[in-house]
């Protein structure tokens, strides 16, 4: 439920004015609705670090400190220069000589960093970065990237100078030299010579060592479980490799109304909550007294604008401002690597794994005439020679899909609960690398696993929460979206013709509740359901030679891009009225 801001400077007479930033920082950051622990400040020489709403979780120890969840027991974390842990974790530590920050193999929890002569900075928030710098340098090659795929592309910052820590990376200062470098472990997805039964056999094993060796405190952590695999998995695992689930509680969320539909998210996770005893506690997210305005406000308080997934906080945090306020440490998530569906072309893959382009929409392929940069795909993103389509679409899923868009949504509940995910354990991910194709493909082999522990309970074929259609066609969203799309700051990101454009397309919806879905949408239901792969994959095809994207999705996009730019140039105190002052490449705080 932290936020962590460490600092190493050169200068000493930027002691006090750092102090004051963090000061600054933790009045920022937060949500406006709980009322967070005080900052914690922690120095040594040249060293200062912030965290943000402390809890009894956060770990720090001789000027190391780590945000997240040991999966092993490790008694030298904190010291620089020994070996990672296993984890999902960000972790920072540092003696006279050095400074480490160190991300988990697959990135799950998000570090930002910057260096300059004077300054190191890495934080889990790029808005912390930006007040202690005290200028914001718009990255441009962010707006591409927020129409087109919702997030910020791959290693993008919203400030041109700030990067992201990629997975499995130490970022190493040299104290004496002011020298960083960056160590990177390399991806390698190489299919181990062993039959199927043995993958399955090893498989199993590395499952025994990653949940037989979890301590939580079933008191202060709960785990959010849904319909499908993932969440059921862990349940499952924890039973039968683990300490078992007695005295575990669960929670699912979702529209009101999905609790009594049979197939629903909320319905199955009923069930399995039962046929294991646990205590269940259902949440709906349904549209409440919250303005659209306080809700949006909220979503990019918290997740600072880096995906566009609003749905599941309609409630405008409810949910977890509940969990905060009685006390939950965090959640046991279910984020997962195993593999995924099946793919037949490199167009397929991007959007599969959500790295489409512009240029792959029709209503988005003449973006440059609109003023916006060249958008690439990064390379290492691109298929390599070696690789097949299942193999570059699983690598995706592990250095593009976990530590882009699955961090950005855990970061949208970090203000409130800790988060840890045992299924994205470096023993488990190295696993599903040394697997072949076919047993990655669809899940295949873990869901076999998952299933011989399983209760027969059927999976859930359809979500709790509210489409993300019907949110942004609502009068109150719409409102908000054209009001934002017609301020100045709108104009300084997007040109006139392109927001003409989006605000003469948008649609709105005069229901005042969630629309029910109508014949089309259930008919589309069925067909995923019950089609044969083959016919499946033959219609994706089709509409992949003609996709058009929602004019009120790109809208949303689009407001997403003006308000944050607008809130990251407050955060660095260059605003005049409600206009940014012109952005200096200012590079000391």
């Amino acid at each position: 439920m932290s936020k962590a801001v460490y600092v190493c400077f050169n200068d000493p007479r930027l002691r006090f004015s750092l102090k004051e930033d963090l000061k600054t920082i933790a009045r920022r950051i937060m949500p406006d609705n709980i009322s967070p622990a005080p900052l914690r400040i922690a120095e040594s020489d040249g060293v200062i670090y912030g965290v943000i709403n402390p809890s009894a979780v956060t770990r720090e120890k001789e000027g190391g400190l780590m945000l997240g969840q040991l999966f092993q027991k490790d008694d030298r974390w904190w010291v620089p220069g020994t070996a990672v842990p296993d984890g999902s974790f960000a972790i920072f530590r540092s003696n006279a000589e050095t400074v480490e920050v160190l991300t988990d193999v697959v990135a799950s929890r998000s570090v930002w960093y910057y260096q300059d002569d004077s300054l190191f900075i890495a934080s889990t928030s790029q808005r912390a970065i930006t007040v202690i710098l005290k200028s914001f340098s718009l990255n441009r090659q962010v707006l591409p990237w927020i129409l087109s795929s919702g997030g910020l592309g791959f290693g993008n910052a919203w400030d041109s100078r700030v990067k992201l820590a990629p997975a499995d990376t130490a970022l190493v200062l040299d104290r004496r030299s002011w020298s960083l470098s960056v160590r990177r472990n390399p991806v390698p997805f190489t299919p181990a010579d062993r039959s199927d039964k043995e993958h399955e056999e090893v498989l199993k094993q590395a499952f025994r060592k990653t949940f037989g060796a979890l301590e939580f405190d079933f008191s202060k952590w709960v785990l959010p479980l849904s319909g499908g695999y993932d969440s059921r998995s862990i349940l499952c695992l924890m039973n039968h490799f683990g300490g078992g689930v007695e005295n575990l509680k669960a929670l699912t969320w979702g529209l009101g109304s999905a609790r009594d539909q049979p197939g629903n998210d909320a319905y199955v996770a009923r069930k399995v909550a039962a046929h294991f005893r646990i205590d269940h506690q259902y949440f709906p997210t349904d549209r409440n007294d919250d303005s659209a305005e306080t809700v949006l406000n909220r979503f990019l308080v918290c997740g600072e604008g880096r995906i566009d997934h609003v749905g599941g906080y309609m409630d405008g945090f409810r949910i977890w401002k509940t969990l905060y306020e009685n006390n939950v440490y965090g959640i046991i998530r279910g984020d997962e690597g195993f593999g995924y569906p099946p793919v037949d072309s490199a167009s397929h893959v991007r959007k599969l794994l959500g790295t489409p382009l512009c240029d792959d929409y029709v209503n988005l392929k003449n973006y440059e005439e609109f003023g916006l940069p060249r958008q690439e795909l990064h390379e290492d993103l691109k298929q390599k020679d070696s690789e097949t389509l299942s193999t570059w679409r699983d690598r995706l899923y592990h250095e593009f899909r976990i530590p882009i868009v699955l961090a950005a949504l855990t970061d949208l509940k970090l203000p409130f609960v800790e988060i840890a995910n045992p299924l994205l354990s470096r023993n488990l991910i190295l696993q599903v690398r040394s697997l072949p194709d076919h047993l990655r493909t669809d899940k295949i082999l873990f869901k076999k696993i998952a299933d011989s522990l399983s209760p027969r309970i059927p999976y859930a074929t359809s979500s709790a929460t509210e489409s993300t259609s019907n949110i942004l066609r609502s009068p109150g969203m719409v409102a908000l979206i054209r009001a934002e799309l017609s301020s100045p700051g709108a104009r300084e990101l997007f040109s006139a013709e392109f927001l003409e454009l989006l605000l003469d397309n948008l649609k709105v919806d005069s229901g005042s509740g969630p629309r029910k879905r109508g014949l089309k949408g259930i008919l589309a239901s069925l067909f995923k359901r019950f089609a044969p792969r083959w016919l499946h994959l033959k219609f994706v095809r089709k509409i992949q030679n003609s996709p058009t994207l929602s004019y009120n999705l790109l809208a949303f996009r689009a407001c997403i891009a003006s308000r944050m730019s607008r809130m990251l140039s407050e955060d660095a105190g260059c605003m005049v009225g409600n206009q940014p002052q012109e952005q200096n490449e200012m590079t000391s705080a």
